[in-house]
């Protein structure tokens, strides 16, 4: 049936001449309303989530930093450093936020890192420093729950796969085991991410060769030590996988072990006599 010029929706020629409807309760709560200037929502999940900052407009995205920016903790009135979070759990202060409240300023810190490459050892210090903070952060009661629903699995993916930034993985990957210890939401989450792949690819050591690549940024040579501690945070990692998922996703994760002619059992038995003989 054929519409009428009256009947038909009206075309919006001048965004100027639009008038802003109230959004209801609801469309309040919503993380992602694109209709307006002025972002609502939760300010510290938004900033790690690229799936709700590709909704956003430049005017959108710059209402929701200066929202990030007021709920940052200042920096100490006898310090210089801004890395306030850093400094209280240093000196050994009780956090008094509470979990929800400090990992998300915790994972704002960590979002800097998004585009950010860390290619020299003064950067590397300070962003072990405030990987430290969030694992410290995750062994209180009810941060696990906080980690999850600020994101913090969807920004680890993010700051692994960035190019360039190699040295952060070692970070990443042991922040990942201290967020999916013993916690069946946030491995079943983890593997909906396609987490597998990253994880098993830090595994084989397959960016091993990043400088010779020429991918941007510089990788910092690892000690011996280190190169162990990654090892170790891996095979935890893997291990609690295995443990806590059931299903599809238990399924997912042993065939791993069993793709491209066993190339990751192998590795396993190759770690296994490597630690045996020490």
């Amino acid at each position: 049936m054929a519409t009428s010029a009256e009947d038909a929706d009206p075309v919006i020629e001048d965004e100027d001449e639009y008038e802003e409807q109230p959004y209801t309760e609801e469309e309040a709560n919503d993380p992602i309303v694109p209709q307006t200037e002025t972002f609502i929502g939760n300010p510290l999940e938004a900033i790690s989530d690229p799936t709700i900052l590709k909704t956003l407009s430049s005017s959108q995205l710059e209402d929701l930093l200066r929202q990030v920016r007021s709920q940052a903790p200042a920096a100490p009135e006898d310090d210089g450093d801004d890395d306030n979070l850093v400094l209280r759990l240093g000196s050994g202060e009780r956090l008094a936020g509470g979990p929800e409240e400090d990992i998300g300023s915790a994972l704002y810190e960590l979002a800097k890192y998004r585009g950010q490459i860390v290619d020299n050892e003064e950067d590397l210090e300070q962003a072990a420093e405030r990987f430290l903070t969030a694992n410290e952060l995750l062994l209180q009661e009810g941060a696990k729950h906080a980690f999850l629903q600020h994101k913090g699995l969807e920004l680890m993916m993010i700051l692994y796969k960035q190019k360039g930034q190699g040295n952060l993985r070692s970070f990443v990957v042991k922040t990942l085991d201290f967020a999916m210890s013993n916690s069946v939401p946030m491995c079943n989450r983890f593997i909906e991410l396609g987490g597998l792949p990253v994880l098993f690819s830090f595994f084989m050591k397959k960016d091993a060769g990043e400088k010779k690549r020429k991918k941007k940024g510089v990788v910092i040579k690892k000690s011996q030590d280190e190169v162990e501690e990654d090892d170790f945070y891996c095979l935890s990692l893997i291990t609690n996988i295995l443990i806590c998922v059931s299903g599809v996703n238990f399924d997912r994760s042993f065939y791993k072990f069993k793709e491209n002619s066993f190339e990751k059992l192998e590795r396993l038995v190759e770690l296994y006599k490597y630690y045996l003989q020490k």
